[in-house]
């Protein structure tokens, strides 16, 4: 096995499915919008999609663990029915199948992300040493470029851009664990190991952390979602909407690149401390952001909002729990951003429909504030349990 081209081909898979979540999440609004659908629904859509993306995590992560499920066969499968739900994206006319359809590949693109994370330590079984701060900061730098070109191509080509490019997603998917070694955490698991269930309320600090994120991603994803309409009030279009969403993508990846070396001995938790801080700076600023350029300042922001968080979570996993719960781990840690954008999304096109704008970047920040609070109460007066 060739170690360069394993972390190249792990690269590439983190960046696979960090364009799918550009696409099914920050381009939704947009997309869906464009066929009349409206901001409640787009909310509904999302939220239900993450709902079950929750239980499809938690059944996935614990059925890896066990080795009852194989963790390629999965991806595989899932780059499939992403493939099909694209292809009928294309040619219906119903916005309910077109509703359902998107969701399902949002669903399956949250699904599959604990699993890929989980693949950075797993490498470690076969000699490999992958840097997940290196893979996910490649993983950025796409999304910065795919944003941008994708914004402009649906003004020039129309909104077919988002399942045709979704399709394509999913067949690379397919090819790259295709060709890769089986990817198994089976030979962590003792026999006795696998039989003791993962119990979030043993790691209480971990419990904490969770709690924190979430309310944290539901501020990110509430923003994300429907980010569109702040640009709209600010006189841009769905082309500004890929320049703000590439410009955050871009100032997080040199933080996701050098998260190691930023991160010297100190624990992943005081991060992730420092990310709940600067998204609720994030959310303030937000406030009175007024303008276009106000936007693509505050949207700087996201080198130490996001930045941090992407990386050291995942981190933190390896730190705070068992290795032998490390695919279930990672799943309640991705747990986070799909109850987030179960609650943003809800949350966020009712308060749109009924309240507008200002209350609903009041809201954000109250709820990033609570999450900023719970992440600091962790990090700081929490013992870790490992």
């Amino acid at each position: 096995m060739s170690s360069r081209l394993e972390k190249i081909r792990y690269a590439a898979l983190l960046s696979v499915q960090t364009l799918m979540m550009c696409l099914g999440f920050n381009f939704a609004a947009p997309y869906l919008d464009n066929f009349g659908v409206s901001d409640n629904d787009v909310g509904i859509m999302i939220a239900v999609s993450c709902i079950l993306a929750v239980l499809l995590q938690q059944i996935a992560g614990r059925m890896i663990d066990s080795g009852k499920l194989n963790s390629n066969k999965f991806l595989m499968f899932s780059g499939v029915i992403q493939i099909l739900a694209s292809i009928g994206l294309l040619f219906t006319d119903s916005n309910v199948l077109r509703i359902i359809l998107f969701g399902v590949l949002a669903c399956l693109t949250f699904v599959i992300m604990p699993v890929l994370n989980s693949f950075s330590f797993i490498y470690k079984n076969f000699g490999i040493n992958v840097n997940y701060g290196v893979s996910r900061g490649i993983g950025s730098l796409c999304f910065a470029l795919f944003s941008m070109v994708i914004g402009r191509l649906m003004i020039l080509a129309g909104n077919n851009v988002i399942p045709f490019t979704y399709g394509l997603l999913g067949a690379l998917l397919f090819i790259l664990v295709m060709c890769m070694p089986q990817m198994s955490n089976n030979n962590l698991n003792r026999a006795e190991d696998v039989k003791e269930s993962f119990r979030l309320f043993d790691y209480p600090a971990f419990a904490v952390t969770v709690a924190g994120l979430i309310c944290v991603m539901i501020f990110h994803n509430m923003f994300s979602t429907f980010l569109i309409r702040l640009i709209e009030r600010a006189g841009g279009d769905d082309n500004t909407l890929g320049i703000a969403i590439g410009l955050a993508a871009l100032t997080e990846m040199p933080v996701i690149f050098l998260y190691t070396r930023i991160k010297g001995q100190r624990p992943s938790r005081f991060y992730l401390m420092l990310s709940g801080i600067f998204f609720a700076l994030k959310a303030f600023f937000m406030i009175f952001a007024d303008s276009i350029l106000m936007i693509y300042a505050v949207q700087c922001l996201q080198s130490v909002s996001y930045g941090f968080m992407a990386a050291s979570r995942v981190y933190y996993v390896d730190e705070a729990i068992s290795k032998r719960h490390a695919t279930t781990g990672q799943a309640y840690i991705t747990a986070t951003d799909t109850i987030g954008m179960v609650a943003g999304s809800f949350i966020g096109g009712i308060i749109l429909n009924n309240a507008g704008i200002n209350l609903f970047l009041q809201a954000e920040f109250i709820i990033a504030a609570v999450g900023a609070v719970l992440m600091i109460f962790s990090a700081m007066f929490m013992k870790q349990r490992n």
